[in-house]
């Protein structure tokens, strides 16, 4: 009988003492904020695509987007471009400027849908971001014969300064 009260007394103080210890630790430490300097620079986003990009005919719709979408981009996780509409083939497609840049680590994820016809080929989109006039990133994305294109990249940027004196380093 003493053995299964003395299990439930050394429960009740060792969850205790760990609730103490939390709300004494919430009380105690100072707020985390997330909020990061926003890229001072005026950058721009470039997409060309060597297929005819198309909604996806076999998305969801749902309450935020009535059409499909053949094209999405995202920065660090909100939407920056949607298109319903058609690009055409070897066309870039220019956004300026790229609005949600912080200094730091970014990441854009894209996605491209090509014509269901289209299924037997290889497809390729490629990217490319500038700072100014200046291309800092450029990447190719390739997809598998009868599927989509979806990939991340990442963008580091810096202070203004910091920045430009690291591309004559190279």
């Amino acid at each position: 009988m003493i053995r299964p009260v003395f299990a439930v007394a050394i429960w009740i103080a060792f969850v205790g003492g760990m609730a103490v210890y939390t709300k004494a630790r919430q009380e105690t430490a100072p707020p985390v904020t997330h909020e990061r300097e926003l890229a001072r620079e005026a950058y721009s986003l470039e997409v060309t695509t060597t297929f005819a990009v198309e909604p996806d005919p076999f998305a969801l719709k749902d309450a935020d987007h009535a059409d499909a979408a053949g094209l999405v981009i995202r920065l660090n996780g909100k939407e920056i471009v949607r298109k319903t509409g058609e690009l055409q083939p070897g066309r870039p497609f220019r956004v300026a400027p790229v609005n949600g840049l912080i200094q730091g680590n970014n990441e854009f994820y894209l996605q491209a849908f090509p014509p269901l016809d289209a299924t037997d080929r290889v497809q390729g989109v490629r990217v490319r971001v500038f700072r100014d006039a200046e291309v800092v990133l450029d990447r190719a994305l390739w997809s598998e014969p009868g599927t989509s294109i979806a990939s991340t990249f990442p963008l580091s940027v810096g202070p203004a300064e910091a920045s430009k004196g690291s591309a004559d380093e190279h």
